[in-house]
C-alpha cells in the first residue's frame, strides 16, 4: 500500500465547499486531514491537503480525487496534485495547539 499526500484547490470556493470536500474525501477515499509523527503526536495538515493510503497508482487516485472535487465544485475546474510520499518531513501545528 502506498502513502500519498493530495492537494486540492477549489477555485472561487466558499468555506462550505471545503467543508463538503472534507466530508466527501473522508467518506469516499478514506482521506485524513491529519498526520501522525514519529513521536505518536497528531498534526493538522494545511487546508485542502490530505493523507491517503491506497493500493491505487497515482494516476487512478488523481482521477478519483478529481471526480470527488468536481462533484463539489465543477467550475472552474479544481486543481489537484497527488504525490506518493516515501518520506515526509514537515513543520505543522500539533492538534489542539492554537499557535
Amino acid at each position: 500500500m502506498a502513502t500519498y499526500i493530495v492537494r486540492i484547490v477549489l477555485h472561487e470556493a466558499t468555506w462550505d465547499h471545503y467543508t463538503d470536500l472534507h466530508a466527501a474525501m473522508a467518506g469516499w477515499l478514506s482521506a485524513q486531514r491529519v498526520i501522525m509523527g514519529d513521536s505518536g503526536k497528531w498534526y493538522d495538515l494545511p487546508d485542502g491537503e490530505y493523507y491517503i493510503q491506497s493500493e491505487e497508482i497515482p494516476e487512478r487516485l488523481r482521477d478519483a480525487v478529481v471526480e470527488v472535487a468536481t462533484r463539489i465544485k465543477p467550475d472552474p475546474m479544481p486543481s489537484v496534485i497527488v504525490t506518493e510520499a516515501n518520506y515526509i518531513a514537515w513543520q505543522l501545528r500539533p492538534i489542539g495547539q492554537d499557535s
